[in-house]
């Protein structure tokens, strides 16, 4: 049952409003395309940048938004986000890591859609952490309100963004950490969320102490027309992953399914077709044939009960038969997950990052790979398989000195051809983000755009530009 809180009196004291239940106001008759801010039909790549300096101020962070255009992204409309931009509503400060993470969806029904901005605030200890919700216009992004922290605790440091309760407003989750708390909070979208005080927060929790809870994911994994939460979790060598299924009233308080086999990363999509979202984990720090972390994917399928437990999970790694590469110490395999439709095809293909493998005489320079979704999912002995690193054919990188390609994925429709791009980020550059052109044909490097701190016109000396990415 949804139980929006204020949280008690903490949450007044904040200023977040005790409204619970949907509100009256329906949605925009024709849904915003996703990450369209600007409402022109195109979507935009939003890239987050937690270490950017903002004037003087150290990791202060950094949003950057390039615009979408006919075919392809437009550089040369680039706009640049911070805490110190006319519509903030906060002063910028060092180590606050705005744009650690960020999540995009429609949050007040309005057509355009909005962004969820992270920042790791500490100046409120014992409450740290904040979501800016930036909502769009037709002149883009160009409102923010601040949602704090709702109690004691690290707030907002993972979050995903789905409709939980399909009213055509999207919902937040945001993660919560620190001792005996809820695993995070649900935000549910409503017309007024625009407007100061009218955030409702649900606490969402977990029944077992000792895992950390890692990335989050939203997607309908039961097929019932609701958005589910996939919660992955950890403690040393063991993983479960956690589901909490959608519903008229939004997310239940407690788990709806619990099973071992999860992982750090996360993401979600239909692999298959079968109208029933699937879920990828990648965790990078397991072990494969004596090779310390070498790295590891599971692949959950969805079914009418939820994960499909019947059909069981499949391992994915580095020594898995046609898989490019193979295990290497500190290789990472599964570092980030991705799921898109390359193809246009109804079947999503499954991206996997490997960071920190070494390709020839480059150490670290990393890869990523797709693997093919068929009628059967993912099946790595049938399945088509590409392999990228920045030395392939027509990748926008710099080989010479890069490193870490693959260490966060995203797909994302930025030509409006129904087909996703792959955002891959390095670790050039104090970071970059190249996007894979995608075709019926499938990936390829042959005119890639690349996107970093220095050409789009922010200060960055360490590599996060582009570790917040919208899956």
């Amino acid at each position: 049952m949804r139980t929006a809180a204020r949280v008690g009196a903490a949450i007044a004291a904040l200023g977040l409003a005790a409204t619970t239940g949907v509100a009256s106001a329906e949605p925009a008759a024709t849904p915003a395309k996703a990450s369209d801010f600007n409402g022109d039909g195109h979507s935009d790549l939003a890239v987050g940048g937690f270490g950017t300096w903002v004037g003087w101020m150290e990791m202060a962070g950094t949003v950057v938004v390039i615009d979408g255009s006919q075919g392809r992204l437009d550089p040369r409309k680039t706009t640049v986000i911070n805490q110190s931009s006319e519509f903030m509503s906060e002063e910028p400060r060092i180590w606050e890591e705005f744009g650690r993470t960020i999540g995009s969806g429609d949050f007040n029904g309005d057509g355009y859609a909005d962004l969820s901005v992270s920042s790791q605030e500490s100046f409120t200890y014992p409450r740290s952490g904040s979501l800016f919700l930036l909502f769009g216009s037709p002149a883009g992004l160009a409102e923010a309100v601040e949602l704090p922290s709702p109690g004691e605790g690290k707030f907002g440091r993972r979050q995903t963004v789905g409709d939980f309760d399909n009213d055509g407003f999207a919902d937040i989750f945001a993660s919560m950490s620190g001792t005996n708390l809820p695993l995070g909070y649900v935000i549910y979208g409503n017309a007024e969320l625009s407007e100061p005080g009218q955030a409702d927060f649900a606490a969402v929790h977990a029944d077992a102490a000792g895992f950390t809870a890692w990335d989050p994911g939203a997607g309908d994994v039961d097929g019932d027309g609701y958005d589910d939460l996939v919660v992955p979790r950890v403690n040393g060598t063991r993983s479960e992953v956690l589901l909490f299924r959608g519903g008229p009233n939004g997310l239940p308080e407690r788990r709806s399914q619990r099973l071992a086999g999860g992982g750090m990363r996360t993401a979600v999509g239909d692999l298959d077709n079968d109208g029933h979202d699937d879920v990828a984990f990648g965790d990078s720090n397991v072990g494969v044939n004596g090779k310390f972390h070498a790295g590891q994917v599971k692949v959950w399928y969805g079914a009418k009960t939820g994960m499909d437990a019947k059909r069981g999970m499949t391992k994915i790694t580095a020594a898995t038969a046609r898989i490019p590469g193979e295990p290497g110490v500190e290789s990472r395999f599964g570092d980030d997950v991705a799921i898109g439709d390359v193809n246009g095809n109804g079947r999503a293909e499954l991206a996997i990052g490997v960071p920190f493998e070494d390709i020839g005489t480059q150490s670290a320079t990393g890869r990523a790979i797709v693997l093919y979704g068929d009628a059967k999912g993912i099946v790595p002995a049938t399945a088509r398989i590409e392999s990228f690193t920045q030395n392939s054919p027509g990748v926008q990188s710099d080989y010479a000195n890069g490193k870490f390609f693959g260490s966060k994925l995203a797909f994302g429709d930025y030509t409006g051809d129904g087909r996703s791009e792959l955002l891959v980020k390095a670790g050039d550059f104090s970071g970059s983000v190249t996007v894979l052109n995608a075709s019926a044909g499938g990936l390829t490097g042959v005119g890639s755009q690349m996107y970093t701190a220095k050409n789009t016109g922010i200060e960055s000396r360490v590599p996060s530009f582009g570790e917040g990415l919208n899956k």
